[in-house]
């Protein structure tokens, strides 16, 4: 997340250097707080090379230069028997993993459903994005005042339920999650609160969400 942020500053600093950054790091800056700065600044002017463009835009044509193919892990984690996929990555790297899968061997090809921006009925899995998609750049929930809007729109209610059912039905393996997003910790206190005990194999601490071990 600080990474596609600071990848914006850049653009806006006499030449880009790390050295010039101003808003901080993971330690003293809220990314939130970070992106509606930035928002403000992308909207009000042009960056060095007289670009004027929205920050929405600008993280995702990062995405589209920076990471043009999946790698080993998604091609093994896709590899594994399971239906479903949920992600808050704005990328299409799960969804070209897929596709390469599809390539290499033909006569197993695995359709996916990707909710909801390309929904198939009858696919064999399927992928929900929670956060947007590099597809629909305006859409993404990147900044504080996204984060506020996404929680009372019916879209995060559908979307949200489908998460909650996946929690409440299925063993789910995190990968490079850190269990500290506001929304999802949201979905993780309704379902337990809906099951009236612990069976969600998650517990809450003073560090912040935890699985059982």
């Amino acid at each position: 997340w600080f990474e596609l942020l600071h990848s914006v500053e850049d653009l806006f600093t006499p030449t880009g250097t790390q050295e010039e950054r101003k808003l901080g790091n993971a330690t003293n800056w809220d990314p939130l707080q970070m992106a509606d700065f930035l928002e403000g600044i992308c909207s009000s002017r042009q960056d060095r090379y007289g670009v004027k463009a929205t920050l929405k835009r600008r993280i995702c044509n990062h995405i589209e230069e920076h990471r043009p193919r999946p790698g080993l892990l998604l091609s093994l984690l896709i590899s594994l028997p399971c239906q479903s996929i949920v992600t808050q990555n704005y990328d299409r790297l799960i969804e070209k993993a897929f596709e390469c899968w599809n390539i290499r061997d033909a006569l197993s090809s695995k359709e996916l459903s990707v909710i909801p921006y390309h929904p198939r009925r009858n696919a064999h899995h399927w992928l929900l994005k929670m956060h947007g998609c590099i597809t629909a750049s305006e859409e993404i929930v990147i900044s504080g005042q996204d984060y506020a809007r996404y929680n009372e729109s019916s879209r995060y209610k559908a979307l949200g339920g489908l998460l909650q059912a996946s929690l409440m039905t299925k063993h789910l393996l995190f990968v490079g999650f850190s269990l500290s997003d506001k929304n999802y910790l949201k979905i993780v206190e309704q379902v337990r609160s809906a099951l009236h005990d612990d069976s969600t194999g998650i517990k809450w601490s003073k560090s912040g969400l935890q699985p059982f071990r």
